[in-house]
């Protein structure tokens, strides 16, 4: 709307229409003349392989809706990857930790670890030591936009027994043997700490 104040023509905005040039005479209950309406939809997402979390979709055009008959605009939809207790990520590689005895990091064994898919059979050399890695290549998760696809890192870990039974301890104690290592006697395993702990009581006594 253009007036004139003195030697000056203002323009201003209608305040009737508001600036878009039409007037709805007889605005219905739904919209009150907007032309638009709120309503709720569920929408069927797409989810890239290999997506990390925190990552965020656009969908063009699914966003609110604009007045006049304009272009919608864009819907953000935030993700969050859940936790596998199996695994630790790292980009597009996993890490996972399989458990050894003693004999089987010494003389070498085929164990079962974690995948994505299933488990997988891992050639576990003869010699391995604790916190040896082992890496199985392609068995991590996809690269966005298929780049290709991580690694799966498997971390070793010993498990040393808290009880044997009268066969293992003969054995180990062979085995001990034939290679010079000083160990408790028979009979006498954690003893050093049933004195420590009898030396205690008896000073606080």
């Amino acid at each position: 709307v253009m007036h004139q104040q003195g030697f000056l023509m203002i323009q201003t905005t209608c305040p009737i229409c508001r600036g878009e040039g039409t007037i709805v005479r007889k605005p219905c209950q739904t919209c009150r003349g907007s032309g638009l309406t709120a309503a709720e939809e569920t929408l069927q997402v797409t989810i890239p392989a290999g997506v990390e979390d925190g990552s965020t979709l656009r969908m063009t055009g699914r966003g609110e809706a604009a007045p006049g008959g304009g272009q919608a605009g864009n819907l953000y939809v935030g993700l969050h990857v859940a936790n596998d207790q199996r695994f630790e990520r790292d980009g597009a590689d996993l890490h996972t930790q399989v458990a050894l005895s003693f004999p089987q990091a010494a003389l070498g064994a085929t164990i079962l670890s974690p995948s994505l898919d299933d488990d997988i059979e891992v050639a576990i050399p003869a010699g391995t030591q604790p916190g040896d890695t082992l890496t199985l290549r392609g068995k991590g998760l996809p690269r966005l936009h298929g780049r290709g696809t991580g690694d799966l890192v498997v971390h070793i870990k010993l498990v040393v027994p808290k009880t044997l039974s009268p066969e293992q301890e003969e054995a180990l104690r062979a085995f001990a043997s034939a290679g010079g290592d000083h160990v408790e006697p028979p009979g006498e395993r954690g003893s050093f700490w049933r004195k420590k702990r009898k030396e205690s009581t008896s000073r606080a006594s």
